[in-house]
């Protein structure tokens, strides 16, 4: 399995591995006071967030942008199998 570079954002702070997830951060909101958590999956060695919109629609703005993954690096992302999201990346 290929190894998956992930940009840590300023100001996160790291967490300890659990049993399903490794490489395990907090990051904060950018337009409230929570926090979530970005990991990566031990099964499928690919990232996932724990905000609302990760977890109903498996993208978010914290994995694409924030940790400057693509799409394919998503675990569960459905664009990978039938290509409806179409996001924007930034830089």
């Amino acid at each position: 399995m290929n190894s998956i570079a992930i940009r840590m954002p300023a100001g996160s702070v790291a967490l300890p591995d659990n049993d399903q997830w490794t490489s395990r951060f907090q990051i904060r909101s950018e337009s409230s006071n929570r926090i979530y958590v970005v990991a990566k999956n031990k099964k499928s060695g690919k990232f996932g967030c724990s905000c609302p919109a990760y977890c109903s629609r498996r993208y978010c703005k914290h994995l694409l942008d924030g940790c400057n993954l693509d799409p394919s690096e998503i675990h569960g992302n459905p664009a990978i199998a039938d290509n409806r999201v179409k996001v924007k990346r930034i830089g």
